[in-house]
């Protein structure tokens, strides 16, 4: 008798376990299909060339107060932007402020970064400077100034335009890095 009922209970509890319609699908993040990369190049009236790839495209900036030399490259596949601010200077003063505010800003993430990495670059045409790699989820994941260290001055920020998740976001963050690069080793001022 006792083996009826323990039998009985095991059925009734697989029975009433399997009586939904569906079960839940563990989150998932979107799959991102990445384009082949192709370089076209950007000279436009702006002080500075570079090339950029062919599925972003380059607008000037909209937002209120931009200056000449203020752009945008949209990655609508990725749902982000990099804003890029040029501003010309003239002395020594201007330029290391310059280089305090782009370390400001990256470090302005500090609070909800993991870490920020800093690397120096150099390339030729006179361009050197710093990128910023924010770890983490912060509301800009990649940040740079480019100068000549003369009379010219580049900043950028890549944002993505939703809620900061790192780890879903990751794979484009690293994408889109490969494309900086090539932009920033092709950069030239007028």
């Amino acid at each position: 008798m006792k083996k009826y009922i323990v039998l009985s209970v095991i059925f009734i509890m697989l029975f009433s376990a399997c009586n939904q319609d569906y079960s839940a699908k563990p989150s998932s993040y979107p799959r991102v299909n990445y384009p082949t990369r192709h370089y076209v190049s950007y000279d436009a009236d702006e002080p500075f060339t570079f090339v950029y790839p062919d599925y972003a495209s380059v607008e000037k900036s909209k937002e209120r107060g931009a200056l000449s030399g203020w752009v945008n490259i949209e990655y609508k596949a990725f749902n982000a932007t990099l804003h890029l601010s040029y501003f010309d200077f003239k002395t020594k003063k201007e330029y290391s402020k310059m280089t305090n505010d782009a370390h400001d800003f990256a470090y302005k993430h500090a609070s909800r970064a993991e870490e920020i990495s800093e690397s120096v670059f150099h390339y030729p045409h006179h361009v050197s400077g710093i990128f910023y790699d924010l770890g983490g989820n912060t509301a800009s994941t990649l940040q740079f100034f480019a100068s000549d260290s003369t009379s010219h001055y580049l900043r950028g920020a890549l944002y993505f335009n939703s809620h900061p998740n790192r780890d879903s976001i990751e794979p484009m963050v690293q994408f889109i890095r490969k494309d900086l690069d090539t932009m920033l080793k092709t950069l030239r001022w007028k």
